[in-house]
């Protein structure tokens, strides 16, 4: 009887293929994170630390650092709470905004090439050390914030804010109109890698897509909404859980600043106990988008 070979199908080799890629993070992981990852979380439940060679002695505490950073400690749950609030509403107009801008990249125009290099330009600038000495510069810093030009306060929004106002919006409305105003130029220097994975995105969907949707008199309008959006969806929500996590990590919010302080004042265990606390409200915030995003692919499909 002669055995048959043991094979994969396309989906299974593909699968494989994938974990491969993955590997490196998985030894990575195990190496370098684990490990402290570990000591991080039972950091949460210690207290009365006392370094010494080779590590480090402290005593179990319970919930104590919990209840403290919730009760004792007002102002993180203020903090988080506003940090919280901001990245909400911050995420559709970053996201709205890249889509636009890789809409915009992904048509054909002359210089198309250079227009693309100077979008991708935060990814750069907004990392590493160059953006360390820039902010280290009280005047660099006004610039790139958008609050200072040539020794000037801008005064951008008044013309909105009076625009809105003579329309008769609420106030509430109007008064967020002119916060995502004011915040649009840190906004746009947000989008830079969110549009090159939107841009891969758009240049994986056929020509042939649009070819049938134009023989058949489809407008632009109906191409978005029928062809890109549906086709987008897995990348859109990709570069969702990216920018909720970019602006979650951002080390400029209230919370990333108190966590930092506690740490490097030594005193470990409520910066521990602060982490994992909003490490869990970003567990929240990704769990509720990915729902969201699974009734909308129902929807569209």
């Amino acid at each position: 009887m002669v055995s048959k070979k043991w094979r994969l199908s396309l989906a299974g080799r593909q699968a494989w293929a994938g974990r491969m890629f993955l590997m490196p993070f998985y030894i990575g992981f195990v190496a370098f994170f684990a490990y402290p990852l570990f000591q991080s979380f039972m950091l949460v439940f210690q207290g009365n630390v006392m370094p010494r060679i080779g590590g480090y002695d402290a005593e179990f505490v319970g919930m104590a650092n919990l209840i403290h950073i919730f009760t004792v400690d007002l102002n993180f749950t203020h903090n988080m709470m506003t940090t919280t609030g901001q990245v909400l509403w911050q995420i559709p107009v970053v996201l709205v905004a890249s889509i636009f801008i890789a809409l915009l990249l992904n048509t054909k125009f002359r210089g198309r090439t250079f227009v693309r290099a100077v979008f991708f330009l935060p990814v750069i600038i907004v990392t590493g050390a160059v953006i360390n000495i820039m902010n280290a510069d009280s005047t660099a810093a006004a610039a790139l914030s958008g609050d200072v030009v040539a020794a000037g306060q801008i005064e951008y929004t008044s013309g909105i804010e009076e625009f809105l106002f003579s329309l008769g919006l609420p106030i509430n409305f109007t008064g967020r109109m002119i916060i995502i105003a004011n915040s649009m130029y840190n906004m746009l220097w947000m989008t830079g890698v969110q549009v090159i994975i939107l841009l891969a995105g758009l240049q994986s969907i056929s020509p042939a897509l649009y070819e049938a949707s134009a023989i058949e008199g489809a407008t632009p309008w109906e191409n978005f909404f029928k062809i890109t959006l549906p086709m987008m969806m897995p990348i859109i929500a990709v570069t969702t859980v990216y920018t909720i996590v970019d602006s979650f990590m951002d080390s400029n919010n209230t919370v990333m600043n108190q966590i930092l302080h506690n740490a490097r004042a030594f005193n470990i265990t409520m910066a521990a106990a602060m982490a994992w606390t909003y490490m869990v409200i970003i567990a929240v915030v990704l769990s509720v988008i990915f729902i969201m995003f699974a009734l909308a692919n129902r929807k569209l499909n």
